[in-house]
């Protein structure tokens, strides 16, 4: 239960860290998921975490264990990514910002 509980406030803090950074880097928008899964394995090499070790299950070889918990954390990041981004969606859509969002982007309003 805690190797679940780490893996989901990392891939959070993953996330806020890529959100960060494309503030200041335009073309990472495009390469957004990709960010998530390189910072995920900067921070599993940096933490030397192996998820799958403290679950029990057995890998080969260490090296092994932290890139794939590297990869698991990049995926809880854009889990995170989707999650926040429907909540914020219905925020908008019961604020009515939605409307104010369409007209500012160009998007017509389906009745």
């Amino acid at each position: 239960m805690t190797a679940f509980l780490v893996v989901s406030m990392l891939g959070l803090a993953v996330l806020v860290t890529c959100e960060f950074a494309a503030r200041f880097f335009s073309p990472m928008r495009e390469f957004f998921a990709l960010s998530m899964i390189a910072i995920g394995l900067f921070v599993a090499w940096f933490a030397h975490m192996n998820v799958f070790g403290d679950l029990g299950f057995a890998m080969r070889s260490d090296w092994w264990g932290v890139t794939v918990t590297g990869f698991v954390l990049g995926g809880a990041a854009y889990f995170w990514h989707e999650v926040l981004g429907l909540f914020a969606g219905l925020g908008r859509k019961y604020s009515d910002e939605a409307m104010s969002f369409e007209k500012e982007h160009g998007l017509r309003r389906v009745a």
